[in-house]
């Protein structure tokens, strides 16, 4: 269902994009950007976290069965799923009464929490403590980071936009494969950020046969994802190909 039962816009109709707009998810570009209007997240982010909170509660219900022998009726309503995700964060100081701050969570809207580019590419890295910050710079060219007279003699305001500018000069020293090897051979977290096009062509996701050419029996071939998650006992595996409409009419 779209909306919990006992509130208001029960009833109402639900849709990926009316529940992203009702919990506040088509605000947080314009936090980034000033300059954004609001808009939809480019995913149907509702509609998949949604489909994750009935697996949980399907689950959670089976089991209670399972012990008790008892059935019981679940609620899923996308609009409570989806603002419970997108707030596990975003509460941020409104958790508290009266609030402490804001709401949005100031680390993850940061406007320069984006993908550095290299010589050929672009690359994500985690900088989650000083001294990984220094040795990225390091290996990017910037020794002594904190000792540095650009970063050390900039205004206490202007550090962390200092602090960025160098983080993306050192980023295009070298090339993502580069970044890539170094970061795995000094503990520093990079990972390349791919286009979606690139995707496609991930080395990991080839090596692990991610992505599987199909081929249906009416309607060619197709390309299939690998189920995600992995088990030792009973391993997922793609054992029929979509159906054409209305081919499991007798079935169902």
């Amino acid at each position: 269902m779209g909306y919990g039962s006992d509130g208001p816009y029960a009833g109402r109709q639900a849709f990926d994009d009316l529940v992203q707009a009702a919990a506040g998810a088509t605000d947080l570009l314009t936090r980034v950007d000033k300059n954004e209007e609001m808009r939809l997240l480019p995913s149907f982010l509702a509609d998949k976290v949604s489909g994750l909170h009935a697996v949980y509660a399907v689950l959670a219900a089976l089991f209670h069965r399972e012990r008790t022998g008892e059935g019981q009726f679940v609620e899923i309503p996308m609009f409570e799923s989806f603002t419970s995700f997108l707030f596990a964060e975003h509460l941020y100081g409104a958790t508290f009464e009266p609030p402490k701050s804001h709401v949005g969570h100031t680390p993850a809207l940061a406007a320069d929490r984006k993908p550095l580019k290299t010589k050929d590419g672009h690359i994500a890295m985690q900088p989650y403590s000083r001294a990984i910050a220094a040795k990225f710079l390091e290996l990017g060219g910037i020794p002594n980071f904190y000792e540095n007279e650009r970063f050390a003699n900039a205004p206490p305001r202007e550090r962390v936009g200092v602090y960025y500018e160098m983080l993306r000069e050192a980023a295009l020293t070298r090339t993502t494969e580069e970044w890539l090897k170094l970061g795995e051979e000094n503990r520093v977290p990079i990972m390349r950020a791919n286009t979606l096009d690139e995707v496609l062509t991930d080395p990991h996701l080839k090596a692990v046969d991610f992505f599987a050419l199909r081929e249906h029996p009416t309607e060619g071939a197709w390309r299939a994802m690998k189920p995600p998650v992995k088990f030792a006992k009973t391993p997922a595996s793609i054992r029929s190909d979509p159906p054409r409409p209305g081919a499991d009419n007798d079935k169902i």
